[in-house]
């Protein structure tokens, strides 16, 4: 083998470090430093993404107490409107119930009054057909004519026993 050739061992390890010299100035003049620009770079970009992110959740978190300020207020504004609009309706309501009632209060009088003046004629009718059907009745039991003011007056008496 000729790694084991102890006389080649001193021009190997010579132009083992020339190599090594060689390859280490290539690497620390060139490639290095663009390794080296490169992991900066990837640095910075990390930092201004974080920096980025941390600003865009900061704006985030405000936008979202800003949109929960919105909506307590649009809600109470809601509520404030529906309390209004439940107040008209009552005051509405009531109006309207109050004038139903006066309407029907004053139906009910009118028609109480009608009523009562179709019950006194009724009365009257039905005295005047009693009184006429006891002189006939009397005049053709008996015989005897009856006068219309004792028929009238006997009529009389027995309404107002019954009520």
């Amino acid at each position: 083998m000729p790694q084991m050739v102890i006389p080649d061992y001193a021009p190997q390890i010579v132009w083992l470090v020339i190599t090594f010299v060689c390859l280490y100035v290539l690497m620390a003049r060139l490639a290095l430093p663009q390794v080296a620009e490169l992991l900066e770079d990837r640095r910075r970009r990390l930092t201004t993404d974080l920096e980025q992110a941390a600003s865009l959740r900061d704006e985030a978190a405000k936008a979202l107490v800003a949109y929960e300020a919105a909506m307590a207020e649009a809600r109470l504004e809601a509520e404030a409107a529906i309390g209004v609009a439940r107040e008209r309706i009552q005051a509405d309501t009531a109006a309207r119930i109050a004038d139903l009632a006066a309407r029907l209060d004053r139906q009910a009088g009118e028609h109480g009054a009608a009523v009562a003046a179709a019950k006194t004629e009724a009365m009257d009718h039905l005295r005047a057909a009693a009184a006429t059907a006891a002189r006939a009745s009397v005049a053709k039991l008996i015989g005897v004519e009856v006068a219309d003011d004792a028929a009238d007056a006997a009529v009389e008496a027995e309404f107002k026993g019954l009520g």
